[in-house]
Parts: structure tokens; C-alpha cells; sequence
């Protein structure tokens, strides 16, 4: 477990798997992450309890905690360790927690782990065009508008942009500090 102030990331745990799928539930948040097609519960839990029991090598995983509460999960995906960068993803399910900089301090925690822990040299993350929330998460988080991808993923049924954004282990450091022994 990570913790700055009184946010958490830890592994994954199964019981975290029923607060994940209502919030796969949820029309608000599908709208802004794309999940696409609903899954059953029964398909969501194989899906999720396989991310726990054996992730796949470039794949890390984490749930996010305020205080004791499970408000989201974080995660770093398409890890590739050749060239030190990967892909970084962030949903928060709880409502009572936006707006409060939950999840730029969970992104910290994940970029600190990715930069320290995995030795990267760059995260990236991609947001549509109309989701202004995750756009200033990441900018908050310190990422980088680095362009935009113009009609790059069909959401419900319409070509939508995709903003780009990314981080350089440097830019990081040059802002925060590691919570880690040795950035």
C-alpha cells in the first residue's frame, strides 16, 4: 500500500470486485470512460478476479482508498519495460470524492510508483474530447497536452477526438517528490 495524506493505493483485492461492477453500472461514468458493451456480473467478476489471481506482465492494477473508503482504482497498462513507458488509466466510481483531489493524488501515487518502483521513463493517458473532469486530473496530476487525435474511437455510435497526454519521469520529479527512498 501507497499513501500521501490520507489517500491510498493498494492491490487489488477480490471483495473490491462488487463496488467495481456497480460502478460498471453506471450510464455517467461508461459515457466517460468508453467502456462499451455491459458485461454480466458473472463475466465482470472472471474478468477482474483474473487481474488479481494472474495479471498479465504489463498490466499493474490498483484500488484507491480515502481514509477506509474504496473510491476507485488506478492502473498502468501496455507496460513496456524496453522502452520505459506505459499507459496510464484512472477511474473514480465514488461521487462523494470528485472535486476533492482524489484522484490527482492517486495519480501521483501511481506515477511515483511507475517512475521509482518500475523504472519508467514516460506514462501517458488518452480522454475524450468532452471529458473535461479527467483532462484536468491529468493536467493537475502534471501531465502534458501533447496533441489530439482526431476522430480516433467511435463512442456510441459517433467518431470522437481523443486528447493525449503525457509525463516525462524529469517533469515529475521536478514537481513532487518520491514517497519513495530514491526517486
Amino acid at each position: 500500500m501507497f499513501t500521501l495524506g490520507d489517500i491510498s493505493i493498494r492491490p487489488m483485492e477480490p471483495g473490491d470486485i462488487d463496488m467495481m461492477y456497480q460502478w460498471h453500472l453506471d450510464h455517467e461514468l461508461e459515457t466517460y470512460s468508453g467502456w462499451g458493451n455491459r458485461r454480466s456480473e458473472a463475466l465482470f467478476r472472471q474478468k477482474y478476479e483474473g487481474y488479481i489471481m494472474n495479471p498479465p506482465a504489463d498490466f499493474i492494477m490498483f484500488s484507491v482508498v480515502a481514509g477506509d473508503v474504496l473510491c476507485g482504482r488506478v492502473e498502468l497498462a501496455m507496460i513496456d519495460t524496453e522502452n520505459r513507458k506505459a499507459a496510464v488509466g484512472i477511474l473514480l466510481g465514488n461521487r462523494t470524492v470528485w472535486n476533492r483531489g482524489v484522484g490527482r493524488t492517486a495519480l501521483r501515487l501511481l506515477i511515483d510508483y511507475a517512475f521509482t518502483v518500475k523504472n519508467l521513463e514516460r506514462v501517458y493517458a488518452e480522454a475524450y474530447d468532452f471529458n473535461e473532469r479527467s483532462s484536468r486530473t491529468l493536467e493537475g496530476a502534471g501531465f502534458m497536452h501533447e496533441g489530439t487525435l482526431r476522430s480516433h474511437e467511435h463512442h456510441h455510435g459517433k467518431p470522437r477526438d481523443m486528447r493525449v497526454y503525457g509525463l516525462l519521469k524529469e517533469e515529475f520529479y521536478n514537481k513532487y517528490e518520491s514517497i519513495f527512498l530514491n526517486p
